[in-house]
């Protein structure tokens, strides 16, 4: 099979967990993979790492910080503008994924241009993310652009319209890009957030009669509910066995640490961000995983990889009540919902579950039962590999 597929990423490549698992899926399926992503730490503009073939953009001015500012991902930047059009030209590919939509009415024009087909993963709702984070909603220009002239919507809208397939992380997004702009179901395919390789099952033995919850991911908005967190530890503070691990980094961050402090909370810990792989070892310490996101419109159409972490690592979950999270966890009986956004109905729920710890046994053999039947990487590359096949 000598198909070539380039990938056009607006992050840093590598690493990006999701994509990895695109680009090793089709590896096995023996096409030539390449990548087109953004620079932000100085990487070759060209390389060649297990396989894959890297083009970055960056390296252009002799300041980091300008090349990071002049290669902000946006379809009308003439930097990526010139990138996409010359990579394209020499990698001549047979088939171009889109990793969100920021840079996709560009790509899907250079595309149509030299009659090349078109995939677009949409793993965020993009447009809900961009209103709700505070770093492109920091001054009135981009404010007007983003929540009163709707920018994003309106390149959501080209893109979803002008690509060949696209890809969701959940059904609730896929029937919210059916719904909102007509497309046809066959063209539009869920390949999730699940987890590649899946550990033996494992529960940890309850000591000491501690609880140990733990949170991983971004701190780096309010949609992520860790201030809802906070809040509900407040609430436990004096209840020394109920313990909160946060695992991450983030803009939000500081102030989470400094709400801590002020108010006392001994049973918070932050331990700052792990290498992945340090990451998922530490899962096998902690009793629960929890998964507090508020309930927006970025959070109820997408689905984070840290529920699916968890779960492999043989943890039952604390959700909050979004849609996608609350139908996984319901529908698996693997964990325990609370309503979004309400630090005493989470406070409510940990107490029930500390009284009740025996009951985690019987979630955590589900949670992970669920990950080796259904929610596993293994099913969601068989779909992405046919996606590929049938559009090449």
């Amino acid at each position: 099979m000598n198909e070539k597929i380039l990938f056009v990423f607006s992050g840093q490549y590598p690493w990006d967990i999701r994509l990895s698992k695109e680009i090793n899926t089709l590896k096995k399926c023996g096409y030539k993979i390449s990548v087109l992503s953004r620079n932000l730490t100085r990487l070759n503009a060209f390389d060649k790492i297990d396989e894959v073939v890297n083009y970055r953009l960056g390296n252009i001015f002799p300041s980091l910080r300008m090349d990071v500012i002049l290669s902000i991902p946006i379809f009308f930047n003439p930097l990526w503008i010139f990138k996409i059009a010359k990579t394209i030209w020499v990698d001549k590919p047979d088939l171009i994924i889109i990793r969100e939509i920021p840079l996709a009415p560009t790509v899907i024009f250079f595309a149509k241009i030299f009659k090349i087909k078109v995939i677009l993963d949409v793993a965020e709702h993009f447009p809900a993310l961009m209103k709700v984070s505070k770093k492109y909603n920091s001054n009135i220009f981009s404010k007007f652009m983003i929540s009163t002239l709707n920018f994003y919507d309106f390149i959501e809208k080209i893109s979803v319209k002008n690509s060949d397939k696209i890809l969701t992380v959940v059904e609730e997004s896929k029937n919210r890009l059916i719904k909102e702009y007509g497309l046809k179901e066959k063209n539009l395919y869920v390949v999730s957030n699940t987890p590649e390789t899946i550990p033996p099952f494992y529960v940890k033995k309850i000591v000491n009669d501690k609880l140990n919850i733990i949170y991983t991911g971004n701190v780096d908005g309010v949609f992520r509910g860790l201030k809802t967190l906070l809040l509900a530890a407040t609430l436990l503070k004096e209840n020394n066995n109920i313990v909160f691990n946060i695992i991450g980094d983030g803009s939000e961050l500081n102030s989470l640490i400094e709400f801590k402090n002020n108010n006392g909370l001994d049973n918070v810990n932050f331990l700052g961000k792990f290498e992945h792989d340090k990451l998922l070892q530490y899962l096998y310490t902690q009793d629960i995983g929890i998964v507090p996101h508020e309930k927006t419109d970025e959070i109820e159409y997408t689905i984070p990889n840290k529920l699916f972490d968890y779960m492999s690592y043989s943890l039952p979950v604390i959700t909050s009540s979004a849609k996608p999270l609350k139908r996984i966890t319901e529908s698996i009986d693997c964990g325990f919902v609370f309503e979004a956004g309400n630090p005493e109905s989470l406070a409510d729920l940990i107490l029930k579950i500390y009284e009740n710890r025996q009951s985690l046994i019987t979630k955590a053999k589900n949670a992970h039962s669920a990950i080796i039947e259904k929610y596993k990487w293994d099913n969601d590359s068989k779909v992405f590999c046919g996606v590929v096949e049938e559009i090449l």
